[in-house]
């Protein structure tokens, strides 16, 4: 265990975003309890952090406490971690195969991206956006799988017949409190939409309820984002 005192995991940062203000600044008992189970989640994952974690911590608080969160929860089912860098998050061995987790934290998309998935309107109905927030996911986790994973094989920070598990947290999309049937996860990981009722045209009567095949996403500029991204090549190895 690292002896030294870690910093703080508040700072006096004057640019961080309003969340992170908030928390540091309010003195509700709610944001005090808040405070101290981020700072008791921080003395334990120190050790692990990259050297840029605490510097980024006011502008991405949720991807960062998400990586925390996870790693430290992995700790407290009894499993110890590695986190070399570069590389994954961090790594744990079970049943003598080793394991890699990136904790991802999937956002709307950039204010000038087509696809972004709107923000909720109050006082408005609004359906809500499942297939943009599908292809957020999607990208997500592609990131991770597509492009980071050959890179750190390529680099030998990792072993191409390792594990890598993509922790997905949604958080920052407004939208994320309304799941689905079959839920969006199960939508992304294999090719199925969402639930279809059959009925029968001789007698108006209900048949059956089933999720719909669906392979992919059709983004707003014509092109096929492919789903079902356990049954991928890159997931197989």
């Amino acid at each position: 265990m690292n002896s030294v005192r870690s910093p703080a995991f508040f700072s006096a940062d004057v640019a961080a975003a309003l969340i992170y203000r908030n928390l540091r600044e309010s003195t509700s008992p709610r944001a005090q309890e808040i405070r101290a189970h981020c700072e008791s989640l921080w003395e334990r994952f120190a050790q692990y952090a990259d050297d840029h974690f605490l510097a980024e911590v006011p502008r991405r608080f949720h991807s960062r406490y998400w990586e925390m969160y996870v790693a430290v929860a992995i700790m407290d089912c009894g499993y110890e971690i590695v986190a070399p860098k570069p590389g994954p998050d961090f790594g744990i061995t079970v049943d003598g195969h080793r394991v890699w987790i990136e904790a991802v934290t999937a956002t709307a998309g950039a204010e000038e991206n087509p696809e972004q998935v709107p923000g909720f309107v109050f006082g408005q109905m609004q359906p809500v956006p499942n297939e943009q927030m599908i292809l957020r996911y999607v990208s997500a986790i592609s990131e991770k799988v597509l492009r980071q994973r050959p890179r750190w094989v390529e680099g030998g920070h990792v072993n191409a017949h390792d594990c890598l598990i993509v922790a997905l947290n949604p958080k920052l999309i407004d939208h994320e409190i309304f799941d689905t049937i079959p839920p969006r996860i199960v939508q992304v990981a294999y090719p199925v939409g969402p639930l279809a009722v059959v009925i029968d045209p001789r007698t108006g009567r209900h048949v059956e309820t089933r999720a719909q095949a669906r392979a992919s996403i059709q983004r707003m500029c014509g092109a096929d984002v492919g789903t079902g991204v356990f049954l991928t090549n890159a997931m197989r190895r």
